[in-house]
């Protein structure tokens, strides 16, 4: 039920309406059948940033995946870093924990604290 209501429903009225000049708060939707993309074919904004968008995907995917992989690799190693790039990994997830706790800290503290002004 959640598949259908979250996912197969919005995708047909997705599909459906990009066949129609439907406009927001409009009851009219006229049916215009391949002309929106006809339209688009002919957009030059629309091929730029598909262009754009493309090339985004091609230097941003390898990248990612090879940054992910050293990273996986240098966490997994062996050796005398292990614990070194172990550490520089896990750091941000303590960082912000002990960012939050003195921030809590702060304003529970008992003669400045923000709670605790009356």
């Amino acid at each position: 039920l959640g598949l259908l209501v979250f996912w197969i429903y919005p995708l047909a009225n997705g599909l459906l309406g990009s066949f129609t000049n439907w406009r927001a708060f409009q009851e009219d939707r006229g049916f215009v059948g391949l002309g929106n993309y006809a339209r688009l074919a002919n957009d030059g904004v629309f091929r730029e940033t598909l262009i754009n968008t493309f090339e985004y995907t091609l230097m941003y995917l390898p990248l990612n995946v090879v940054i992910g992989l050293g990273l996986a690799l240098a966490v997994d190693a062996t050796g005398k870093l292990r614990g070194l790039f172990r550490t520089i990994y896990f750091l941000p997830v303590v960082a912000s924990l002990v960012a939050t706790a003195l921030m809590w800290k702060w304003l529970y503290q008992p003669t400045l604290g923000l709670f605790n002004q009356g």
